[in-house]
């Protein structure tokens, strides 16, 4: 193992530098204090028929204990799975789905990892801004990744693209980073003035000018992206009954496969929390892409005068 990262407070040991991860040397760790180790393996199992839950290319077979399965296997031979809490395996037939699979470990495996623990995982990307983080969440295409741009480009710091997950404790949320790289739409990178090498999906990936410290972030609040409006941003607080639907409908790997984890009472218990104490509020942005800067500045005052409504 030469490289160590973390991952939205995961300590992780790995074969090789993760996709999009913090800078390794930020990171002080050893085998023995990893929570997760990633690495190369041979000889994936086969899908099958013997999980509780399966499509065509994954699998899950119920944890109970330390033990259980989740796996991906792609046609072309690459697969990623976990039979227990503290390794995932990583196969491929050849370098360049390599990468492709370790691109899959540090993302749908992560999440799996973080799963078996009990962690939701959401939908959403994160910036911090004075100090609090905002998480950006809503259906694909809705701008997730631009409004977070707009939000960097008003002195923000992203620390998440894709996916967050929040804790709480003693009634604050927080979120630490979690592979700290956007994925831009070219003329959206264009127009707010960010560059960066093209994505396998022709998207521009952006770096932060500073790999953001593990620590935990305070959370201001969570926006669910709606429809772009012609007027001004509208934002509205939602009530705690309907905050906790939507949590529910951001979590990522699917609402209906987390009993298959084994501690589905610590994922109600979350999502009770997370609904309680975290503000969860839609954001109809404006239309048009030079008007996100003025949303983007006067974002974090919005969030906290309407989040403090309850």
């Amino acid at each position: 193992m030469a490289w160590f990262h973390t991952a939205a407070g995961l300590v992780i040991a790995s074969d090789r530098p993760l996709p999009a991860a913090a800078a390794p040397a930020a990171v002080t760790a050893d085998l023995a204090t990893a929570d997760l180790v990633i690495a190369d393996a041979a000889d994936p199992p086969g899908i099958g028929r013997g999980g509780d839950a399966s499509g065509p290319n994954w699998c899950i077979r119920r944890w109970s204990g330390e033990g259980g399965l989740w796996m991906i296997h792609e046609p072309d031979g690459r697969a990623v799975w976990m039979t227990r809490p503290d390794r995932l395996n990583v196969y491929a037939p050849d370098p360049v789905l390599r990468d492709l699979a370790w691109t899959t470990a540090a993302g749908s495996g992560l999440v799996a990892a973080l799963l078996v623990r009990g962690r939701l995982p959401l939908h959403a990307a994160a910036v911090v801004v004075a100090g609090r983080a905002i998480l950006i969440a809503g259906a694909s295409g809705r701008g997730k990744s631009t409004l977070a741009a707009a939000l960097i480009g008003a002195g923000g710091q992203v620390i998440a693209d894709d996916m967050v997950s929040p804790v709480v404790a003693d009634g604050r949320v927080t979120v630490t980073p979690v592979l700290p790289r956007l994925r831009l739409m070219a003329d959206a990178a264009q127009a707010l003035g960010f560059t960066g090498p093209p994505a396998p999906d022709g998207k521009i990936l952006v770096a932060p000018a500073a790999d953001p410290a593990p620590d935990p972030v305070p959370v201001a609040g969570m926006l669910l992206l709606g429809p772009r409006t012609d007027g001004p941003a509208r934002l509205t607080r939602l009530a705690a009954l309907v905050a906790l639907r939507e949590i529910g409908a951001q979590i990522t790997g699917g609402p209906r496969t987390l009993p298959l984890y084994g501690v589905t009472a610590r994922f109600s218990q979350a999502m009770l929390d997370l609904a309680r104490h975290m503000p969860v509020l839609t954001l109809s942005p404006p239309e048009g892409l030079d008007r996100l800067a003025d949303l983007a500045r006067a974002l974090p005052e919005m969030i906290q005068r309407d989040g403090a409504a309850s």
